[in-house]
């Protein structure tokens, strides 16, 4: 099971720093693998954050690293757009194939509930 460390420092503004370490399976293999998780995430207003995501997993036949980068702007309402730019690397991979990736997104969303109060 992975062990969560949180780092709330700054108490006026909800940012988050969480770090997520333990071991794991390797999926399809049988073989045991090591995780790591980092997730940042800064408020840089009340319609606008900014998330940093990097889940590492290591085994014995391949590393996979995924970071994910993200700025959410909220447009009016409950209407969000994000900007998100994502890196793939798999240390093994086929000989015509690259080992990375790189995916980029605009995205709208709609967030149901309660409307948010500015």
């Amino acid at each position: 099971m992975p062990l969560p460390i949180e780092n709330d420092a700054c108490q006026k503004r909800p940012d988050r720093f969480v770090l997520f370490a333990g071991p794991g399976s390797g999926g399809f293999s049988n073989e045991l693998i090591g995780t790591l998780n980092v997730d940042y995430l800064w408020t840089i207003s009340p319609t606008a954050s900014f998330e940093q995501t990097l889940p590492v997993e290591d085994g014995q036949s391949n590393t996979f690293v995924n970071p994910v980068s993200e700025l959410k702007l909220t447009v009016i309402g409950n209407l969000f757009v994000t900007l998100d730019y994502k890196i793939r690397y798999n240390s093994t991979a086929l000989d015509s194939t690259l080992h990375t990736d790189t995916i980029t997104s605009i995205n709208f969303g709609y967030s149901f509930g309660k409307q948010k109060t500015s």
